[in-house]
């Protein structure tokens, strides 16, 4: 789990959920004051380390806007493209609900007829 919180907080450059301060009340960041190194500004990954994530108190050496509100924003922007995967999904089993019902009613149609 932590992999893919590392992971959305890298890509989406975000830190909490509301804000980085968020992970001061985690059992990771509540005894050290620390925040995770996804946290950090891709451009200061190299001076980011783990002496530096205790030390920090310039939020502008982190990403400070939370993940919730980065996410949101990110799906509204996207929109068109999040309704259009949506739509497809769903039609995918009316398609074939409707395709079985013309096979059906293609079958009833071909009926053997008896002979006397």
């Amino acid at each position: 789990m932590s992999l893919h919180v590392d992971h959305l907080q890298r890509a989406l450059s975000c830190c909490g959920i509301d804000s980085y301060t968020d992970w001061f009340e985690t059992p990771y960041g509540s005894l050290q004051s620390q925040v995770p190194s996804s946290c950090c500004k891709i451009s200061l990954n190299h001076t980011c380390t783990s002496t530096h994530l205790k030390t920090v108190n310039l939020p502008t050496d982190l990403n400070t806007n939370g993940c919730y509100s980065t996410v949101i924003s990110t799906i509204k922007s996207n929109y068109p493209i999040f309704g259009g995967i949506i739509l497809t999904i769903a039609l995918f089993p009316l398609a074939a609900v409707i395709l079985s019902c013309c096979l059906a009613h293609q079958l009833s149609k071909h009926r053997y007829e008896r002979v006397d």
